[in-house]
């Protein structure tokens, strides 16, 4: 038995009532028509097709790494939002609210930004929160709690702004970082994110002179201890519906836990299922503008928060991954993803 069935196969019998021997047939069909490897096979619960030629509605990673490329070679590529510090930049010049940048280091400098207290270099006496400037998927943020007499890190180290600046100056010798104001959600979101901000992927595509469209939309949750909600990093997501902004059941990216629903979030137990996004019209509003006046990038998702002070930007990804098909198991092939990549081609 091949190792995947072994490893994943059992917990969709287990679940959905698939048999192992069907499976197997299922990929081996799969493989030869479509070139479909385990991975996707398991990742997006194809064993759960009414007919399974419909599987080629989903878009593989390496397929949809391709297209990016593709659209590139006719677009060129956008850097400009793709960096958080440039990305701050470009909201605040076009009114998009977003988080304040307190200070950037890049090479062992420091660049003061203009929400640093009293406009002077020292740290503001409140929670911070620190990230690379320039990467993807929530590897190396931290969260910086004030209580009073300093900055305590994940570790629970307490650093004096001093010692703080001086690790992020460390830091970023080999990778620039920013430091923004540690951002809260609203009460309602901190239930199915504890202590960690919770922020909604919003994919939104756009073609040769058209205006921007929505593809979809996931909640992104943090299980317990987390520092940052990301997918890539351990934590869940739960789709968005467009109309009501109303989540479905919550998914992991991890192989093994591909086939669970997650009704309820694991560590609260707060229902997931049903739950609504607050100012979800916002939410979805914002992310539409941000893509009409930012950049001209096919697909991007935005990174939108609903905090106590309102509805902000957190950052943007022009390049998303297509594993978000998870969420809702929506094959992007029956979106406007799949067709404005086509008309950019096209017109190229």
């Amino acid at each position: 038995m091949p190792r995947a069935t072994r490893e994943y196969g059992r917990e969709a019998e287990h679940l959905w009532g698939v048999s192992l021997r069907r499976q197997l047939a299922e990929q081996v069909w799969l493989a030869l028509r479509f070139g479909f490897d385990a991975d996707v096979y398991y990742r997006y619960r194809l064993y759960l097709l009414g007919d399974l030629r419909d599987a080629v509605l989903f878009i593989p990673t390496p397929t949809n790494v391709a297209l990016r490329h593709r659209v590139r070679g006719v677009l060129g590529y956008d850097v400009s939002i793709g960096d958080k510090r440039q990305f701050a930049e470009r909201c605040c010049e076009e009114g998009l609210p977003t988080a304040p940048i307190v200070a950037e280091f890049d090479g062992g400098d420091v660049r003061w930004g203009p929400s640093a207290e009293g406009g002077v270099e020292r740290l503001p006496a409140r929670d911070l929160f620190s990230k690379p400037a320039d990467d993807l998927g929530g590897a190396g943020a931290a969260r910086w709690v004030w209580d009073g007499a300093g900055y305590v890190g994940e570790d629970g180290e307490r650093l004096a702004a001093a010692d703080l600046v001086a690790h992020l100056q460390t830091l970023s010798q080999g990778q620039p970082h920013v430091l923004q104001p540690r951002l809260v959600n609203v009460p309602d979101l901190d239930a199915l994110s504890p202590g960690t901000l919770a922020t909604v992927r919003v994919i939104t595509a756009k073609g040769p002179g058209s205006d921007p469209e929505h593809v979809g939309s996931f909640l992104r949750m943090a299980m317990k201890d987390q520092p940052v909600d990301n997918f890539d990093q351990g934590g869940l997501a739960a789709p968005v519906d467009a109309e009501t902004g109303r989540l479905g059941p919550a998914i992991r990216k991890d192989l093994r836990f591909a086939a669970r629903d997650y009704d309820r979030h694991p560590t609260t137990g707060h229902a997931i299922v049903g739950a609504r996004v607050p100012q979800w019209e916002e939410v979805l509003a914002l992310a539409l503008e941000a893509h009409r006046t930012l950049t001209d990038v096919s697909v991007v998702g935005w990174d939108v928060a609903v905090t106590t002070s309102g509805v902000v930007l957190v950052e943007a990804n022009t390049a998303p991954d297509a594993r978000f098909q998870q969420t809702g198991l929506r094959p992007l092939g029956t979106t406007a993803y799949a067709r404005v990549y086509l008309d950019v081609l096209d017109a190229g």
